[in-house]
């Protein structure tokens, strides 16, 4: 499953479904820099220290997915209200995850770059996190 959150960003895959995120039509949209506390993951992938800091996952059934670490804003009902989120703008992709029609994965594991995670350690809210589908 995945650990964090990337999404699909510029061109990357055949998606069919909503269009790609543009981190430049955001208005707090920031790319995260290499050696940022936020470049969690990334850092190996930065190199001589400077620039984005990018990050590459792989999954479970051989597909792949990298692009950058950003910084955006997102809103979680009127409870929380709007929260600072830190998640992968995807802008390559190979294997199945390519031809899906999802246009990102939201990662919900322990780690640090995930949902729950960054719910609890950013906003000092319970490491709990439900889910519910609507009809």
């Amino acid at each position: 499953g995945a650990r964090g959150a990337p999404l699909a960003a510029g061109s990357c895959g055949v998606h069919t479904g909503n269009p790609a995120f543009d981190p430049t039509a955001s208005s707090t949209c920031t790319k995260i820099q290499c050696g940022a506390d936020d470049c969690h993951g990334g850092n190996s992938n930065c190199r001589g220290g400077g620039g984005d800091c990018r990050y590459s996952k792989s999954y479970a059934e051989q597909s792949t997915a990298a692009g950058t670490l950003v910084k955006d804003v997102i809103h979680l009902g009127d409870a929380l209200g709007d929260l600072e989120f830190v998640f992968g703008c995807t802008t390559e992709e190979s294997g199945t995850i390519k031809s899906q029609q999802a246009d990102g994965l939201m990662g919900m594991g322990k780690g640090a770059d995930s949902l729950p995670i960054q719910l609890a350690t950013r906003h000092s809210l319970a490491k709990v996190f439900s889910l519910c589908y609507g009809s």
